[in-house]
């Protein structure tokens, strides 16, 4: 088609074949890093994720050891567990200022 060798092609487009792959996912990269720094929130996302190793827990696993404790201090740790747990109840709306 072209008029070109298998071995002609080899030779003239040499780095093209052996560093085609690293050269585009240069580019790819770059683009990324360029859209992350304009502030596309996905870009970033991706980015750390792929390369700093970066994830989003999926679960908070906690070490809770009660022995010889009384019932009060169980409740209370039971408590401040519970309080990091993020609620899914509204909030109540503060009140107004302009609210008598």
């Amino acid at each position: 088609m072209l008029g070109a060798t298998p071995l002609e092609v080899k030779r003239v487009y040499a780095d093209e074949l052996e560093f085609g792959g690293e050269m585009w996912a240069a580019r790819m990269g770059s683009k990324l890093i360029d859209m992350g720094l304009s502030g596309n929130d996905n870009a970033v996302r991706f980015f750390l994720q792929a390369r700093a190793r970066w994830s989003v827990p999926s679960k908070m696993e906690i070490d809770a050891r009660v022995r010889n404790e009384t019932d009060e201090s169980k409740q209370a740790l039971i408590q401040s567990i519970l309080a990091m747990v993020p609620s899914k109840e509204p909030q109540p709306a503060p009140p107004s200022p302009h609210s008598r």
